[in-house]
């Protein structure tokens, strides 16, 4: 491979486009959370690993008031 081919090829690497990588945002269940948000939440993390997307995590920093 000559010079210019292998330039030529590190342009066309460098320029083509990148592949979209994939975003789940998920949301931890709180304190008080029942089994079936709890289970939601694992198979949707679950999903997202295997998808192999960028997971981001958001987790409450003070517990889930009870509603009266």
């Amino acid at each position: 491979m000559t010079p210019i081919e292998r330039r030529l090829a590190k342009l066309e690497v460098t320029s083509l486009p990148r592949p979209l990588k994939i975003v789940r945002l998920l949301c931890e269940p709180q304190e008080g959370a029942t089994d079936e948000e709890r289970e939601q939440y694992a198979r949707d993390r679950a999903r997202a690993e295997a998808e192999g997307a960028f997971v981001i995590r958001l987790v409450a920093l003070k517990p889930l008031e009870a509603k009266a």
